[in-house]
């Protein structure tokens, strides 16, 4: 199913130039609630931190659910994962980059699951940012 999500929607271009939208990459589909983020900042030395507000408690958005973080640098063809990071009523977290990361850009998702770990929310494209 991921997969033909992915050439559906975010492989564009023409053969043998496919690229891909990483707007419309997803990396988890679910009925929890996303948050609104508020601020997302590259600090010196690889410290991505993001910032984000959300809406009241309920069953599809809980104070504990925990937020998971992809980064992917093209150029190093590397992703970099941040499993259960914060939790949702934490409103930010800091992330360390890999130090070779330095001066590329990268792209990052943010998703929550919930405390069960049995739900999970839509990932959340975040931009796409050049690591200092």
């Amino acid at each position: 199913m991921a997969t033909s999500l992915h050439l559906n929607e975010a492989v564009v271009g023409k053969g043998p130039d496919y690229t891909i939208d990483f707007k419309k990459a997803v990396f988890s589909r679910g009925e929890l609630l996303v948050s609104w983020i508020l601020e997302i900042l590259c600090l010196i030395d690889g410290l991505l931190t993001i910032k984000w507000a959300y809406a009241p408690e309920s069953v599809y958005c809980k104070d504990n659910d925990r937020a998971n973080f992809i980064v992917y640098n093209p150029i190093k063809e590397q992703f970099v994962t941040f499993e259960n990071s914060a939790e949702r009523s934490d409103n930010e977290v800091s992330l360390q980059l890999p130090g070779n990361f330095t001066g590329d850009l990268v792209h990052c998702w943010m998703g929550y699951v919930n405390d069960a770990g049995d739900k999970v929310s839509t990932s959340v494209y975040l931009g796409e940012m050049v690591i200092g």
